[in-house]
């Protein structure tokens, strides 16, 4: 609306609107700093594209569908997510609830997306750079379209996660993760495995970190997704730790001096102690780069 030649004015404190003549001489913007103080050198550096101009950042997160019913009965199923058919589908795999009556709800985050969310946010935070927070179901293309972006949670459940996501590299499908291209040493699938090291449960878990150009010319996006929230909150850790980051950008080219890839994946290993799925190890266990786009 730069060359509007009226703007819409309401005082702090009052109702009434006014429009009024838009002085239209230019004000030139602050140039943010490239370091940001409270960050280590490299989650800045991972986080920069998001702080260097004035367009809007939005994390956009999955919300899970739910069912319920009149009795206090609430069914989640990680396979289920169209509100339109999911009533039906559950009395199919649940043969004892048929004739029940259930209906879409929305009510409940997982934990891991949450403390990934945080994570991100404290980031954002340290660094004063705003971030909006939205449900995938409250957003549209049209208002993310020229915003940057990070989109956490699994493809089932955002939309906007598994449009984005590609078919390249590594691809998050409804109960794993698919290599398109296996390298050498690399499996074609990786699926998540509960186990047992001597008497103690050990549950593993696989997320994708993408980096990739935004929708807009000079926007971003950042995905974070998984099938399980505690992997979830795992990548969301490591993208948030000096330590775990500093090396894996050195991978991928980023030291001191040089520009971070436009586009690029890591595939994260998530270990946890199954009691309550605590993560205990985060590991980059392959990466792709990709060229610039024309």
């Amino acid at each position: 609306g730069k060359n509007e030649l009226l703007k819409l004015e309401i005082s702090k404190g009052r109702y009434r609107a006014l429009y009024v003549p838009y002085d239209q001489t230019p004000v030139e913007s602050p140039v943010k700093p490239v370091s940001h103080p409270a960050l280590g050198p490299s989650v800045a550096r991972f986080w920069q594209p998001y702080f260097e101009d004035s367009r809007a950042n939005i994390l956009v997160h999955s919300e899970p569908l739910f069912l319920r019913d009149d009795h206090g009965t609430r069914i989640r199923h990680i396979h289920l997510n169209n509100p339109a058919t999911a009533p039906q589908e559950i009395a199919e795999i649940l043969p004892a609830l048929r004739g029940s009556t259930f209906v879409p709800y929305y009510a409940y985050l997982t934990v891991g997306t949450v403390y990934c969310m945080l994570a991100i946010t404290r980031v954002f935070y340290e660094a004063g750079a705003a971030l909006e927070v939205r449900s995938s179901r409250s957003c549209g293309w049209q208002e993310l379209r020229d915003s940057n972006l990070v989109l956490a949670g699994n493809a089932g459940a955002n939309t906007y996660l598994d449009s984005l996501q590609g078919d390249d590299g590594f691809v998050l499908e409804i109960d794993c993760v698919r290599n398109a291209d296996p390298q050498v040493g690399e499996q074609q699938i990786y699926h998540g495995q509960r186990y047992f090291e001597g008497s103690l449960q050990r549950h593993r878990e696989y997320a994708v970190i993408t980096r990739r150009p935004g929708l807009s010319p000079g926007s971003a996006i950042t995905i974070i997704g998984a099938m399980h929230g505690k992997a979830i909150e795992g990548a969301g850790q490591f993208l948030t730790s000096e330590d775990q980051l500093c090396p894996v950008l050195e991978t991928l080219g980023n030291r001191a001096g040089h520009t971070l890839a436009a586009h690029f994946q890591l595939l994260m290993e998530i270990d946890m102690i199954d009691i309550a799925d605590e993560v205990v190890n985060v590991a980059c266990v392959a990466h792709r780069l990709f060229p610039a786009r024309s």
